[in-house]
This record gives structure tokens, C-alpha cells and sequence, in this order.
């Protein structure tokens, strides 16, 4: 490794695990711990995320800002965080971005 680098081949070359992914009960229902891109989602997340995307397009809401939407699936963790409805995740995220901007102003 060079002085500019500062990741080893090993940790570039890691493929996470679904044991790595996720924490699951017994019963069968899990919690992701992983969501950035190209990580596949399971089918109750997709069909979570578009039925979260309808409830915004039908409510006519404001779309949520790019950075909860983007390679990162930010707003994917705040779905799931509370634990799918889609009204309160609505408004955390905005909550977020909100607190987010005052505390980290960006000159732009």
C-alpha cells in the first residue's frame, strides 16, 4: 500500500454475506444492515420502497431529496426504521434533511 492508500485489496474485494446483511428472528422477519448499491433488496423491500413512492405521488407531497434516493438508499433505512409506515418515514426524512442543513451548512 502506498501513503494515499489507505483501504487494503481485501476489504475492496469484500462481498458481504447475507449473515453480514442482516440480523433475523426466529420467526422468519429480518432487519438489513447493509442497503447501499449494487446490494439486490428482497422483494418486501421493493415492493416497501414503491409503495412508499405511491403514498407520495398519491398525497401529492414534495419528492424526497435526491440524497435519500440515490446509490446509498438512505431513505431505505429510515423506511425500514420505522418499520415500513410510510407517513412517519416521510416526515423523519424531512426531519433529517432539515436538522441536516442547519447543522452542516453548505455554501453552494
Amino acid at each position: 500500500l502506498g501513503p494515499d492508500h489507505y483501504v487494503t485489496q481485501a476489504m475492496r474485494d469484500y462481498v458481504p454475506q447475507d449473515r453480514d446483511m442482516f440480523i433475523s428472528s426466529k420467526a422468519g422477519d429480518f432487519q438489513r444492515l447493509i442497503w447501499g448499491q449494487p446490494v439486490e433488496l428482497r422483494e418486501r423491500e421493493t415492493t416497501h420502497w414503491q409503495n412508499f413512492m405511491k403514498y407520495i405521488e398519491d398525497n401529492k407531497l414534495d419528492p424526497l431529496p435526491e440524497e435519500y434516493t440515490d446509490e446509498r438508499r438512505l431513505g431505505f433505512r429510515y423506511l425500514q426504521g420505522n418499520k415500513w409506515h410510510y407517513e412517519s418515514t416521510y416526515e423523519a426524512i424531512f426531519d433529517h434533511k432539515t436538522w441536516k442543513d442547519k447543522a452542516f451548512p453548505m455554501d453552494g
